[in-house]
């Protein structure tokens, strides 16, 4: 299962209309999308707005979306701000879906990619504060196509996994190593299709 097909299941369970796409590199998951209302935003001239994404949140984003799709910069300031950002532009019962949360080795998680390497950076450093942190918000990643974290806001207070766990003042790859789980909330392609999300 890969993003596109997580967006698009969402999409299709939930009845979204509307679809906004951060970072939208070959417009693979872009084009997979079918919706009424679906912008891009893309530094590189591949989507409807050719700026970053803290430009088009503060001077062009004019609507809320259904569904926001996260993917670009990958380093764990730029995703915190994307998803705080996204958070202020998303309908009553929408879905935030963040890229690249799960690296399967420790280079893929580098602040600096590799070329010609598969690259997440440092994304799951934000998610993981989130999931820690956020009380407010009901949070996973699916565990596919490198993680695909999910954000949904919540009038519950989910149990925190907080009290489980020994949380370091700085992630590093081996604490992440050692708690992936637990620390993001990790569930199968099973349990997401069976109405986890």
């Amino acid at each position: 299962m890969q993003r596109y097909d997580i967006i698009k299941h969402l999409i299709r369970q939930y009845d979204f209309k509307s679809y906004l796409e951060i970072g939208v590199l070959g417009r693979e998951t872009l084009n997979q999308i079918d919706v009424p209302v679906k912008h891009g935003v893309d530094p590189n001239g591949q989507g409807d707005f050719t700026m970053t994404s803290d430009e088009f949140f503060l001077k062009h984003c004019s609507q809320n979306y259904d569904i926001i799709f996260i993917d670009g910069l990958h380093l764990k300031e730029q995703v915190k701000k994307d998803i705080e950002n996204a958070l202020t532009h998303l309908n009553n019962n929408g879905i935030i879906i963040v890229h690249d949360c799960l690296p399967s080795c420790e280079e893929e998680q580098l602040r600096e990619g590799i070329s010609g390497r598969p690259w997440t950076g440092d994304v799951w450093k934000a998610f993981a504060e989130l999931v820690l942190f956020s009380d407010d918000l009901d949070c996973c990643v699916v565990d596919t196509d490198h993680g695909c974290g999910i954000i949904k806001r919540s009038d519950k207070n989910f149990p925190s996994v907080r009290g489980s766990l020994d949380v370091p003042v700085r992630f590093n790859w081996s604490y992440f190593q050692h708690n992936r789980n637990a620390l993001l909330n990790v569930i199968t392609i099973e349990e997401f299709l069976h109405g986890h999300s």
